[in-house]
């Protein structure tokens, strides 16, 4: 029966059977795109602020913080520097198993379906957003000059030249 209908005879068989299913489905995986980024923008602009606290380690200056601030800082900008880099660096069907099986199985941590979702959607995002918000202060900081490089962009004097740009000769193109 099925094998003797043409495609679009087939989508709508297939539709009529499970398109319920179908539309629970998206409206699950909308629940958990919206609620999930909007907690991982949360969790990414507070890591991305932290990344951004500027220390003063220059010797002899009146201004220079404490050590025990740079100390701290060092700690904890190592520790999210490493969650951004973990995170942004593994798949997120990766991250899912981990969280989902691996947790119970090292941590005897056990998580629901739609926690594990919330939390690994939300960390992810967390993730991308901190890189998101750091590299932004870092173009907005008045120390423009100095040469910052990024992943994908260089600082050349003010401007940030992509790197498609970068391997055109410097005569060829204007700053």
């Amino acid at each position: 029966m099925i094998s003797e209908m043409n495609f679009l005879e087939r989508i709508g068989y297939i539709l009529s059977k499970y398109g319920t299913s179908y539309l629970k489905g998206a409206g699950t995986t909308l629940v958990i795109a919206l609620v999930s980024t909007f907690i991982g923008c949360i969790i990414g602009f507070l890591v991305g602020i932290v990344q951004t606290i500027p220390v003063d380690k220059t010797k002899g200056s009146r201004n220079r913080d404490p050590l025990a601030k740079r100390i701290l800082l060092t700690i904890v900008n190592a520790i999210l520097k490493a969650y951004v880099e973990i995170f942004r660096g593994t798949p997120m069907i990766v991250q899912a198993v981990f969280i989902y099986y691996g947790l119970s199985q090292l941590f005897g941590v056990q998580l629901g379906m739609w926690q594990a979702a919330f939390l690994v959607v939300s960390i992810n995002t967390g993730a991308y957003m901190a890189e998101s918000v750091s590299r932004q202060s870092v173009r907005q900081s008045p120390m423009r000059k100095k040469q910052f490089l990024p992943s994908r962009e260089i600082w050349v004097q003010t401007e940030a030249v992509p790197l498609t740009e970068r391997s055109i000769p410097r005569s060829r193109f204007q700053l």
